[in-house]
């Protein structure tokens, strides 16, 4: 990979293509890291159909420890374009403005994943210098902090604005397809970017056993992704009579686990509790799926994280919070179970409908291959490239 920051220059190609980041890179060592599934899709989806490609976003710095599914990012024709994060925040603004200017300039086409307030100052920028940009929607601009009504309304204004002059529009989830709808530019449903494939796929009619109840939480050990909550439902599914096992997996700081082992402790449940620590996609990730009762995902904040999906495609049922884009895609009671954020009470009640209504819960797994197998149906490299051929991007 080819690293830069916005005072130098990189040579002048056709075609070349500019993404912005809506997330951020992090530097561990000598190496640049990035969340697998956007480095992913930037390194085998987009960068193909571009004889260069230039990546903008900020760095931070810290150990890779904590960091869930985040793989090193680079490729011979791939540069990044550092936006400043250090210094006095008006000089700061001025250089982000700046390296945004320069960055869109230098592109024949970008590709904006949103949202993210750089993502906006790229598109000013492209309408300013009469460049093409592509909207990537991951998540609702609409649950950005700060919240409260004014903020919503102005952030969907921005939206809005934006979806007006891209050439077309990818994005996920129901409500946000139809809200951009109204833009009248394009909307396409974008294939979700996963290394989870039909060869992948675990075949079951259902997926619990005489031997016990054994719930999965895939993903970071952070506070916002609600863990505890998890954890305190243990005690109450005990108190109903069911003997349960818990599978924690993904990277945390020792904070955080150390914080987790007294909730279980508290809860008499550090026997149950199972940490296994990071694991990459593969063979060991996979073995925990297809060894899963139920997955649960107590998240406080998300967009629509692939790891439901890992779940559909191992017929293991879902309970999720109801937060982000997931109750836009999953319907409750059809797809899975949705509870309300922080509720270990909603948890434990849900577990229970699962594993004392078989029937509830083998149509929720039979439903989760339908989804999962159309969402496979075609890749995301195949949809790039097909589109970016039909708009005349490549």
């Amino acid at each position: 990979m080819t690293f830069t920051t916005p005072s130098e220059t990189f040579g002048s190609r056709k075609k070349r293509l500019g993404v912005v980041l809506h997330t951020s890179f992090f530097r561990d060592g000598g190496c640049l890291y990035l969340k697998e599934l956007w480095a992913d899709y930037i390194i085998e989806c987009l960068a193909p159909c571009f004889e260069h490609t230039v990546v903008l976003g900020p760095i931070q710095t810290g150990s890779q420890a904590g960091r869930f599914q985040f793989q090193p990012f680079g490729g011979p024709r791939i540069q990044v374009i550092e936006l400043p994060t250090q210094g006095i925040r008006p000089l700061r603004a001025i250089a982000s403005v700046v390296a945004v200017a320069r960055f869109v300039r230098a592109s024949d086409t970008v590709w904006i994943l949103a949202p993210a307030w750089r993502g906006v100052l790229s598109a000013a920028f492209c309408w300013l210098l009469s460049r093409d940009y592509v909207l990537y929607v991951g998540g609702d601009w609409a649950e950005l902090p700060p919240t409260g009504a004014p903020m919503r309304q102005i952030r969907l204004f921005v939206e809005r604005a934006v979806a007006r002059r891209a050439r077309f529009i990818l994005c996920a989830g129901e409500v946000i397809f139809d809200r951009l709808r109204r833009s009248g530019r394009p909307v396409i449903r974008r294939v979700p970017p996963m290394r989870l494939t039909l060869a992948h796929l675990y075949r079951r009619e259902d997926s619990i056993s005489t031997a016990g109840v054994r719930l999965l939480y895939v993903g970071s050990l952070g506070a916002h992704k609600g863990v505890e909550y998890l954890i305190r439902a243990l005690p109450i599914l005990r108190a109903r009579g069911l003997t349960v096992e818990c599978d924690l997996v993904g990277p945390g700081t020792e904070s955080d686990r150390e914080r987790l082992r007294s909730i279980a402790k508290l809860c008499v449940a550090e026997e149950s509790v199972h940490h296994w620590g990071y694991l990459p996609n593969g063979p060991e990730l996979f073995g925990r799926y297809r060894e899963a009762s139920v997955f649960v995902l107590p998240t406080l904040s998300e967009g629509f994280p692939r790891v439901l999906f890992e779940a559909m495609g191992h017929g293991v049922p879902i309970i999720s919070t109801a937060v982000g884009g997931i109750p836009d895609a999953l319907r409750d009671g059809a797809d899975c179970l949705l509870v309300s954020p922080r509720s270990p009470e909603q948890i434990a009640e849900a577990v229970v409908q699962l594993v004392t209504q078989p029937l509830l819960r083998k149509r929720i797994i039979a439903r989760g291959y339908e989804i999962v197998e159309r969402e496979l149906a075609q890749s995301p490299g195949q949809q790039v490239a097909e589109l970016l051929s039909t708009f005349g991007l490549i």
